[in-house]
């Protein structure tokens, strides 16, 4: 009995092996199927031990030998156990993988499911977005909006798409110049009818700025929107980082609230714009135009303005930190609490611009035209104003100490209630100088060359509380 149990077990080893080779026809899709090969060489060795052992008893005649005499043979029922067990296991990891494989096969079918779906989809919203009709356009576009979200490996794709429908469709705009010049008032919405005709485009732009996957597109994913006509656009809350928007025309447009960081916005046309509470840090907008800009509570840290126009805007409680502001024009601007330090104004132009509880520490000003300009209450400490033209200006309640006006145009000007604590006045034209109140020890300021009316100190001035305790008073 024993002797066919084991015969059957090595003819189940035996077709076992058939079907092992029909699955595995190459080494390559034996490794594909991750068969460890440890796995494999342990069991073929110890099968191969097995049968050598079977074939010893099949055709030696152990009752004549000592080594396997009657009382030290290995039992036939052992032998079958040991064939078998490996057969077992080798069957239940042979089953192991064909579960794996129909479980991957089975994702498989998913996945290309999905993408059938998927370009299915985008391609419909394709053939939408070329419609005639404004309406299809724009269910296109929020389509592809949804594909964009849904499926990650169409999402730059999609942005592509909808810059490459945003930048023909504006293009054929620019001809149309239709001027915002016209509204009652700064918070008035651009005419109805200029709005309904780019509602494509609007959209569009929306979608871009609201795209769900922008942190993990690549540095070199930029959206190239330039030299388009994207007047009056409502973009609060936008994100447009990393967008190329030189030379485009955004005049009147509404950027409440906007992110704008590492933006390209040279030469851009931005008249009227509304960008309060926005985020324009580290963007390039030098030759832009600002005029009538609204830009309060914005920030614009190490912000690239050089060469700019911003006559007329409003910088209230803006943050421009280490931003460049070289030759600049920000006449009869209005900045109030507005942050300049160590700001570059070289050849700045601040003619009459109302600088109220402005901080101008460290900033460079060399060479700037402030004439007509009115500090009140601001920081001047360690600004350098060398050769600026100060004729005509007004610095009220102002702090100078260190600062450099050295060769400065004071003509004219009227210094009252200030403390210029080591200020340089050497060089400086003082004529027609008026200086009342103010706190100041340097060498450099004659004052037998001043219109100076005697020192005189309201009690809400107290240089005491800002540590000016070993000041001189020159009268």
């Amino acid at each position: 009995m024993s002797h066919i149990v084991s015969v059957l077990t090595g003819a189940a080893l035996l077709i076992l092996a058939y079907r092992v080779k029909q699955e595995w026809t190459s080494w390559d899709q034996f490794i594909r199927f991750k068969i460890r090969p440890g796995i494999f060489i342990s069991a073929t060795v110890c099968l191969g031990v097995i049968f050598a052992i079977l074939f010893i008893a099949f055709f030696v005649d152990y009752n004549n030998l000592v080594f396997l005499s009657r009382k030290t043979y290995i039992p036939w029922a052992f032998l079958t156990s040991l064939v078998a067990a490996p057969s077992l296991i080798l069957i239940w990891y042979w089953r192991e993988i064909h579960k794996r494989q129909d479980v991957l096969k089975g994702k498989g079918d998913i996945r290309i499911a999905k993408e059938s779906q998927y370009a299915s989809r985008f391609t419909d919203a394709m053939q939408l977005l070329g419609s005639e009709k404004i309406d299809l356009r724009i269910g296109a576009i929020y389509s592809l909006e949804q594909i964009s979200k849904d499926y990650f490996e169409l999402h730059w794709p999609i942005v592509e798409t909808l810059a490459g429908f945003i930048r023909n469709n504006a293009q054929a705009n620019i001809e149309n110049n239709i001027s915002l010049n016209n509204r009652t008032n700064d918070s008035d919405i651009p005419r109805q009818q200029y709005m309904e005709d780019k509602a494509d485009v609007q959209a569009a732009l929306t979608v871009l700025g609201r795209r769900c996957h922008r942190d993990k597109e690549k540095a070199h994913q930029i959206v190239l929107l330039h030299r388009t006509d994207l007047r009056g656009v409502i973009l609060n809350k936008a994100h447009l980082e990393r967008i190329n928007l030189m030379e485009v025309n955004l005049e009147g447009a509404y950027l409440q609230d906007a992110h704008l960081n590492v933006t390209y916005l040279v030469d851009a046309n931005m008249r009227e714009v509304i960008l309060d509470n926005a985020n324009i840090n580290g963007a390039f907008l030098s030759g832009a135009d600002l005029t009538l800009a609204s830009i309060n509570n914005a920030s614009l840290i190490g912000t690239d303005l050089d060469g700019s126009e911003m006559s007329e805007a409003k910088l209230n409680d803006a943050n421009l930190t280490e931003a460049s502001l070289n030759k600049v024009d920000l006449s009869k601007s209005s900045q109030t609490n507005t942050i300049l330090v160590n700001a570059k104004m070289h050849n700045a132009k601040l003619r009459e611009a109302q600088l109220n509880s402005i901080n101008m520490t460290q900033t460079i000003l060399t060479g700037a035209d402030l004439s007509g300009a009115h500090f009140d209450g601001g920081l001047l400490a360690g600004a350098n104003m060398q050769k600026a033209n100060l004729e005509n200006v007004q610095i009220e309640m102002t702090f100078m100490n260190g600062t450099n006006l050295e060769g400065a145009n004071l003509k004219g000007a009227h210094i009252n209630k200030a403390i210029a604590i080591g200020a340089n006045f050497s060089n400086a034209n003082l004529e027609n100088i008026h200086i009342q109140g103010t706190y100041y020890n340097s060498e450099n300021l004659v004052v037998e060359k001043l219109n100076y009316p005697p020192t005189k100190f309201s009690h809400e001035f107290n240089p005491e509380k800002h540590g000016m305790i070993d000041v001189s008073i020159k009268q």
